[in-house]
């Protein structure tokens, strides 16, 4: 379904680098052409006209998060385009769960098309994993894109993910669940530690950003 999204996206807004009035006009016309293009399917109807209502965005604070949102985080400090995924947990009606995160393993110069973003969804090529507060995503510092509407983990995928963290000069794990207290966590060594990338613990947009930061300039 992603994919036949993706494509009629593609086919409407081609041409458009934003929707403004004109652009919305020529969509209209494109979906009464293709509509009317095999009369076989509306023998006994004539599509005259498609209108596209709208109302513009005033959002001071963006208030639901669902499973599959993907958000574009611009990271000032090396003049890259990182992005996440939530992987598990809602915030919506009376949903107030704990927010998993993906962080893609990309860094772009410029903002990645959306058919590249879910194909690195799909492979699952994620840096890390975290559970992370969403003051940015809330405050709108963290940019909304879509929706992937496929299950990225299962929850038996999600059970099995492993969390560390550096406490007193020991290293601890807890594996499928990201904010288990560290009196309760596994004591692992370095070596162990090393292949973690995930952060235990509510990490804040602030340290998310240090840490794609980080990873970005291992890379170099």
């Amino acid at each position: 379904m992603n994919e036949k999204i993706l494509k009629l996206h593609e086919l409407l807004t081609s041409n458009f680098k934003e929707i403004n009035d004109v652009a919305l006009k020529e969509i209209e016309d494109r979906i009464m052409k293709a509509i009317n293009f095999d009369q076989r399917k509306i023998r006994d109807i004539t599509i005259l006209e498609v209108k596209i209502k709208f109302k513009k965005n005033r959002l001071k604070y963006f208030k639901e998060i669902s499973q599959g949102d993907i958000f574009e985080i611009y990271l000032r400090d090396i003049g890259k385009y990182a992005y996440g995924i939530v992987v598990s947990g809602e915030i919506k009606g009376n949903k107030d769960e704990e927010i998993l995160i993906g962080y893609l393993n990309k860094f772009s110069s410029t903002a990645l098309p959306i058919d590249e973003i879910f194909q690195l969804v799909k492979q699952k090529q994620f840096l890390f994993i975290a559970n992370t507060g969403i003051t940015g995503i809330k405050k709108l510092k963290w940019r909304f894109i879509t929706n992937y509407s496929d299950k990225v983990f299962s929850d038996e995928n999600l059970s099995q993910i492993p969390y560390k963290v550096y406490f007193m000069g020991k290293y601890y794990k807890s594996v499928g669940d990201s904010v288990k207290e560290i009196a309760e966590c596994e004591v692992i060594s370095k070596e162990e530690a090393d292949k973690i990338p995930n952060p235990l613990g509510i990490v804040g947009e602030e340290e998310i950003e240090n840490l794609l930061i980080e990873k970005f300039q291992n890379t170099i």
